[in-house]
């Protein structure tokens, strides 16, 4: 389905998920507070929001490729990114591995959702195919420690 399509249908949708076909195709999902991707969705040009009794949602397109917690194989707490944020670094299966290149090789410039604990945590953009481990980048140290936490409980 192409983005102006699940738009359409997904604003046509008054619930969380967005179907067509009695098939899941899209879902609105809250976005965290405080995370990069509460930072970052107002900047990313064809993402789609609704206002929520708790802040926003961004609609969230699901794909086949989508990598999930039974692919993560490791959990690293303390990395830092290139500004000196605090980060995450996961390790993929390598089932994960395979999904997530193929995932992030397919999506070549455009954003993908990281959804953690059932909110959109970060909203990087893909530059280039991803193999076998990535980071999430927080905007703090407690949001980090928080989101390690919720991960390690999956």
């Amino acid at each position: 389905m192409d983005h102006a399509s699940l738009v359409a249908t997904a604003e046509a949708h008054t619930g969380r998920l967005v179907t067509q076909n009695d098939e899941i195709i899209g879902e609105w999902v809250p976005v965290a507070q405080p995370s990069l991707a509460a930072d970052d969705v107002s900047k990313i040009l064809n993402a789609v929001t609704r206002p929520s009794e708790n802040g926003t949602e961004l609609l969230v397109a699901f794909s086949d490729g989508d990598v999930t917690e039974t692919e993560v194989a490791g959990l690293y707490e303390g990395a830092v990114d290139m500004d000196r944020r605090p980060a995450l670094t996961l390790t993929l299966t390598d089932a994960g591995t395979r999904m997530f290149f193929r995932l992030t090789a397919d999506n070549a410039d455009r954003y993908l959702a990281i959804i953690v604990g059932g909110k959109v945590r970060s909203v990087p953009q893909i530059l280039s195919p991803i193999n076998g481990q990535f980071i999430i980048v927080s905007p703090t140290q407690a949001e980090s420690t928080k989101l390690a936490t919720v991960l390690k409980g999956l």
